[in-house]
């Protein structure tokens, strides 16, 4: 297979599909941003075609949020089990209730040691508990 490095989101979009399919997920996604950007919004993303989850993509995130600084701060990728619990994003609930995530898994992603942005593997459909082997894949 010959990928089109110029084209660097078409890149992203193989190794989400891959992600999305090797993990069963309903959505994959990522984007581009560093820790002390304002906002983090995904450019890109694959969905599911039999869960079809609705697009993440121009959603935006705001970025200084103690959420998304854990994601940053974070070498590992962060698991959230239950978005519509979790206690460090009942302020973003309408967002994330738009994009209809139910769990969630983040990974910072880096380059040469700097943060360059975030993937993000999840369930629309319904609340997952991420396994040890998702988690480490992830990473």
């Amino acid at each position: 297979m010959i990928i089109v490095i110029d084209d660097p989101k078409s890149v992203v979009q193989v190794a989400l599909e891959f992600l999305t399919t090797e993990l069963n997920v309903c959505r994959a996604d990522a984007g581009f941003a560093t820790p002390k950007h304002d906002s983090y919004v995904p450019i890109t993303e694959f969905r599911n075609a039999i869960t079809n989850p609705p697009s993440i993509t121009g959603l935006e995130l705001p970025n200084q949020h103690c959420a998304m600084q854990i994601v940053w701060q974070s070498d590992h990728p962060v698991v959230i089990d239950n978005v519509v619990e979790n206690e460090f994003l009942l302020d973003l609930k309408q967002i994330f209730s738009a994009a209809e995530c139910k769990s969630m898994l983040l990974q910072k992603l880096a380059w040469d040691g700097n943060p360059i942005g975030i993937a993000c593997i999840d369930y629309t459909n319904q609340f997952h508990t991420w396994s040890e082997d998702e988690i480490n894949y992830m990473y």
